[in-house]
């Protein structure tokens, strides 16, 4: 990787991180997308550990299932501020 792909990881990473605080400050109370922010850290720690030791049965599905949370969070949180009784 190297120190520049270290650098993008950090970045990835806390850009994560981020997005989980983010929805959770902006999302009402009660909605999917505060809930969905609650559980965010702890399924990224999940990913990064399954990550870390080299599960082969998960490989590639578990970044596909993260990308797909991320987005569906992200509508969430988008959907719970246009309508907080949608949620």
């Amino acid at each position: 990787m190297g120190v520049i792909g270290l650098a993008v990881l950090v970045y990835v990473l806390k850009t994560m991180f981020d997005l989980g605080k983010v929805v959770g400050e902006e999302a009402p109370p009660g909605t999917l997308a505060s809930q969905m922010a609650h559980y965010h850290r702890p399924l990224i720690v999940g990913f990064l550990v399954v990550s870390m030791v080299g599960n082969t049965f998960v490989g590639v599905i578990s970044n596909a299932q993260f990308g797909m949370w991320c987005a569906l969070m992200v509508r969430a949180c988008h959907q719970s501020l246009r309508d907080a009784t949608a949620s």
